[in-house]
């Protein structure tokens, strides 16, 4: 059985570091061995240090026990201080904070957005459903396909609005910053169709530009056009720049969930001189119906 010490040896340096683990066999406990070891023995800053995980739960969960495994270096460690100045986030959250950081590098961003995450962005169409952004009519037609389909629950406001953010996030996330021209296209000639639109999927699609622009007006940024804005930053030169001379150490978690964009943005963060370590198991993706590729982690470099 290895010791702590003889296993943090054996994880690999290389610059771009992947480890590919199976269900219950200790993906996470790879990431903070991997921290560990460039707080304890790489003297790494910790600010130079960014964690992601997919949900704010299981960033919690690993700030607890990144404390608990560091409390057995409290002589040699600030162990408070290194946990103010570590990086331990979902990827939306940070780059959020990197649009709030970079937003006047920007000239589709006209000043500061407050995130609208899930719980608001309901608020948000149970406010503007009916009136600005014309869904009344779909609903009636919603539940109308949903009925000859023999569904007679989830039927209501709730789950259509629902039903709808999912539509927007697949649109701003998987379509529109996605990697596949065909699909981009089809998908821009339907947002485009308006009044062409037949179906309720369709004239959800063809609601989207109202919704987008509605969203900028109140002065917010939607979940899923986080990920667009951020990586337009990036491919800003002095931004890209200062972002990774700050973030020297990228630990990703669950990299077999990620979706192209994020890939991107990894690796335009890391570049060439900074260091990608990710966990995955390749043969599991929860995440997969909100466009993750699994390709990501296995053809990862």
């Amino acid at each position: 059985e290895l010791t702590a010490r003889k296993e943090r040896r054996l994880l690999p340096s290389e610059p771009h570091t992947i480890v590919f683990a199976g269900p219950g066999t200790g993906k996470t406990h790879r990431l903070e061995l991997e921290l560990e070891r460039l707080l304890v023995e790489g003297k790494v800053p910790p600010e130079q240090i960014l964690v992601t995980t997919f949900t704010n739960k299981a960033a919690d969960e690993l700030r607890v026990r990144i404390r608990e495994r560091l409390s057995a270096h409290a002589g040699a460690l600030d162990i408070e201080l290194v946990l103010r100045q570590l990086t331990i986030s979902t990827i939306h959250a940070f780059c959020f904070q990197l649009i709030r950081d970079f937003h006047h590098h920007a000239l589709f961003l006209k000043g500061l957005y407050e995130p609208l995450d899930e719980t608001r962005r309901m608020l948000f169409l149970f406010r503007h459903g009916i009136g600005a952004l014309q869904l009344q009519p779909i609903y009636s037609d919603w539940r109308k396909a949903l009925a000859a389909a023999g569904q007679r629950y989830n039927n209501d406001l709730f789950h259509f609005y629902r039903y709808v953010g999912g539509i927007y996030d697949f649109l701003s996330e998987d379509v529109m910053a996605g990697a596949e021209p065909e699909l981009r296209s089809h998908y821009l000639a339907l947002v485009q169709g308006g009044r062409d639109a037949a179906t309720p999927d369709e004239r959800i699609i063809a609601s989207y530009p109202r919704y987008w622009q509605l969203v900028q007006d109140e002065g917010f940024i939607d979940h899923s056009m986080v990920l667009a804005y951020a990586e337009a930053l990036l491919s800003d030169p002095q931004v890209r720049k200062r972002v990774q001379a700050r973030y020297r150490h990228l630990l990703v978690d669950e990299y077999q969930d990620t979706n192209p964009i994020q890939d991107r943005i990894f690796h335009a963060m890391t570049g060439q001189s900074g260091r990608l370590f990710a966990v995955a198991d390749d043969d599991q993706s929860i995440y997969a119906f909100r466009g993750a590729d699994v390709r990501n982690a296995t053809g990862f470099t």
